[in-house]
């Protein structure tokens, strides 16, 4: 048995994340332990078609169709992200003299990876056409803002034994942190190509090593409920999520590229400049003296990527068939839109809970999504996907997929 928990959870850990919109209901049961495995994974693209990112992870060939079926969907702005990790928490409501007054502990385990890309639509249309499509016209990455971090955690604290509202302290591990962007960067060229004009305001923080550990941090964990009047003598549950909200900072010395320069070439094709075989190519010495770019090592002090979010839950003991539930959620990202949601839960069983819902923001626009809960004595499971089309369909701007184990003794 032991072996078997302790595969589904590094199973979980390395396969799925915590998903936009939870499955989480509010039930004031009470009991003696409680263990839950959460995780999903969820990318999605603001213009990018899913038929062309499936392509980067599943293989396959790109062709013109899809190219431009994506180019013909980007705007000015565009955003692609990925969150991807996991969740275990270990519950007791046993522990001496904090059930007397109706506490329990808390330990929790996570992993995860957040990030994305704010960027243009010129900068996708270099990136699958190459540059003979701007041929005599000006590229512009003005704008462009890449942020990712991977990070684990160890929390620790105490729980609601009736209510389920809790407070966790916690301890990261930042295992990886890129971040950079442009606040001006564009590319002239001739008609013939043969003379190019670079323009660069922005920098870049890269690590070095290889080392698991890159950096420490700690964060705090609050998710706190409470029941306000509703319509025809209902309460509404509502829920006050903060996640991984906290500080980091790296204990290994990143690379800095700061640039803020003009460099103009001549005689040169686009593909000599920045070829495998090119004068800045990465095996070049002249390659940052050419490009006018500092290198400093830095140990940063950063915001973890955790988020805050407020909404209305499913009451798991009702009585009531179909309820509805809504919400909004803030990331302290500019690849992250403030995300708002909602749905409709039915229950035609008291095993069987199954919802659809509607969202917008994040990484992308509009989205829909369905779930199931089965719910089996002490044993219950959850799964579903926030984006439908994405899931089923190559027309989609992204895949989610999440689940929700819970075993309680």
């Amino acid at each position: 048995m032991g072996n078997f928990l302790t595969f589904v959870i590094v199973f979980f850990s390395f396969t799925f994340s915590w998903a936009q919109i939870t499955i989480e209901s509010y039930d004031t049961v009470e009991f003696n332990q409680e263990l839950i495995v959460t995780g999903g994974f969820d990318y999605s693209a603001s213009s990018i078609e899913k038929d062309i990112m499936s392509k980067f992870y599943r293989g396959g060939v790109i062709d013109n169709s899809m190219k431009e079926r994506s180019l013909n969907k980007h705007e000015n702005v565009n955003r692609i992200g990925l969150d991807v990790g996991a969740e275990v928490f270990y519950r007791n409501f046993t522990a001496p003299y904090l059930s007397a007054k109706n506490l329990g502990v808390q330990i929790q385990f996570g992993a995860y990876n957040f990030g994305g890309i704010l960027y243009s639509d010129d900068l996708f249309g270099l990136a699958f056409y190459g540059n003979e499509m701007y041929l005599g016209d000006t590229i512009d990455f003005s704008g462009t803002n890449v942020s990712f971090t991977s990070f684990q955690k160890v929390g620790f604290g105490l729980i609601n034994a009736t209510t389920k509202s809790s407070l966790s302290l916690n301890v990261y591990n930042i295992s990886n942190r890129v971040i950079g962007g442009f606040r001006g960067c564009s590319l002239s060229q001739s008609t013939d190509g043969m003379n190019v004009n670079l323009t660069m305001d922005g920098f870049f923080e890269l690590r070095q090593s290889t080392k698991f550990s890159q950096g420490l941090g700690v964060g705090l964990d609050l998710d706190y409920r409470f029941s306000l009047p509703w319509y025809k003598n209902r309460a509404a549950h509502i829920q006050f999520l903060a996640k991984n909200v906290g500080v980091g900072f790296m204990t290994e010395p990143q690379r800095r590229y700061r640039m803020d320069t003009t460099i103009e070439y001549s005689g040169f094709r686009f593909d000599q400049i920045i070829g495998d075989n090119a004068i800045l190519s990465a095996e070049s010495a002249i390659l940052l003296d050419s490009l006018g770019i500092e290198s400093t090592d830095v140990k940063s002090v950063f915001m973890l990527p955790g988020f805050i979010q407020v909404g209305k839950m499913i009451d798991e003991n009702s009585q009531f068939k179909v309820q509805t539930f809504f919400g909004a959620r803030i990331y302290p990202s500019l690849i992250y839109n403030p995300f708002i949601y909602g749905g409709i839960d039915f229950k035609p069983f008291d095993w069987l809970h199954a919802g659809a819902s509607a969202s917008f923001g994040g990484f992308a626009g509009f989205k829909t999504g369905l779930y199931v809960n089965l719910n089996w004595n002490k044993i219950q499971a959850g799964f579903g996907t926030d984006n439908i089309v994405g899931l089923v369909h190559k027309s989609g701007n992204g895949e989610s997929f999440f689940i929700r184990l819970k075993c309680r003794l």
